[in-house]
């Protein structure tokens, strides 16, 4: 068999020009990649011209809907066609994971958005083809996965609101399953680290799911806490924002308000966040992928790529004379 080293030295190219070429990469002038197929021909190693997609499947808890522009967009670059399952966590058995193999594949790879898995389903996975994790928290031997970094998430946003002369921060914890999950812990432990830097102490924990806790924050602010961090883009933050100017707090200059985590709403409301690189990591997730698929990358142990979070200053925590940052 004609090898790439044969074609590039054939082509006058390297191989990894002769890879991307033959993998239908992007990057590569259309002389250049001319000059790789007329050398592929004369060898006796004809290759296609029509682009061939890979076929992937998506399956992603509805927490990883964001990601779903991002994959979509990252997936013309290597290039791949994407089948998205929208499922609950409780429906990722290995019998359900069959069945989607059996009547749409058969698929060159998969991608796990923000699932919880059991190894018996990764496994299954597995027996199939490889598969990418997508800002998941497993820990099966070997893995690939691609995360935002949720220490930093939660320490550059803790410092941001110390920058702004806030000594009493608040936190926001809204379930013990989320706060227990590794990104809850790893948000926590930036809030600390953050705080413990600065010589200060959490100005009070506030858990949503006790009965008492949206009543005591309403008390609490301004006398308990003068800002406050929910560490996912809740949907209450809004309400609880009006529900402080109705009583005549300022915002930010008496009470500044931040979250964990972008969304169309936190947008609207003015809310500074920690926005996730959601189209870098849906890239390095289908970069990963590509390599396993073109035996680039062949596991042994583990890998996993994260990329840092982004500080987006908005009107809940705006200095007078500050730039607001707008949304793209």
């Amino acid at each position: 068999m004609i090898t790439n080293e044969e074609i590039a030295k054939e082509a006058g190219v390297s191989t990894a020009t002769v890879s991307r070429v033959l993998n239908h990469l992007p990057g590569v002038a259309q002389a250049t990649k001319e000059a790789v197929l007329a050398a592929c021909e004369r060898l006796g190693r004809p290759i296609s011209r029509e682009v061939v997609r890979r076929k992937v499947l998506v399956i992603s808890v509805p927490s990883g809907v964001s990601f779903i522009e991002p994959l979509v967009q990252a997936a013309t670059v290597y290039p791949m066609s994407l089948l998205f399952r929208n499922v609950y966590p409780g429906d990722l058995t290995v019998e359900n994971i069959a069945e989607d193999i059996t009547l749409d594949g058969p698929f060159d790879g998969a991608v796990l958005v923000d699932c919880e898995v059991e190894k018996e389903v990764m496994a299954e996975l597995q027996k199939h083809m490889p598969v990418v994790e997508c800002r998941n928290y497993n820990s099966f031997e070997p893995e690939a996965s691609v995360l935002v970094d949720d220490f930093q998430l939660g320490k550059k946003l803790t410092e941001h609101l110390l920058e702004n002369g806030k000594k009493r921060i608040a936190y926001v914890i809204f379930s013990e399953k989320m706060q227990n999950r590794p990104h809850g812990i790893e948000r926590l432990d930036g809030f600390h680290a953050a705080l413990m830097r600065a010589g200060c102490t959490p100005a009070a924990f506030y858990h949503l799911e006790e009965e008492d806790s949206w009543e005591r924050m309403m008390a609490d602010a301004g006398t308990v806490f003068d800002a406050i961090i929910f560490p996912e883009p809740f949907n209450s933050i809004l309400p609880f924002a009006r529900a402080l100017q109705d009583r005549g707090f300022r915002i930010p200059e008496d009470l500044q308000i931040a979250a964990c985590g972008d969304s169309q709403t936190m947008e609207l409301g003015g809310i500074t966040v920690m926005r996730q690189p959601l189209f870098a990591i849906a890239g390095g997730a289908l970069f990963l992928l590509d390599s396993m698929m073109n035996g680039r990358l062949n596991l042994q142990e583990s890998m996993q790529i994260r990329y840092q979070p982004e500080l987006i200053v908005r009107d809940s925590t705006r200095k007078n004379g500050d730039d607001i940052q707008p949304a793209p």
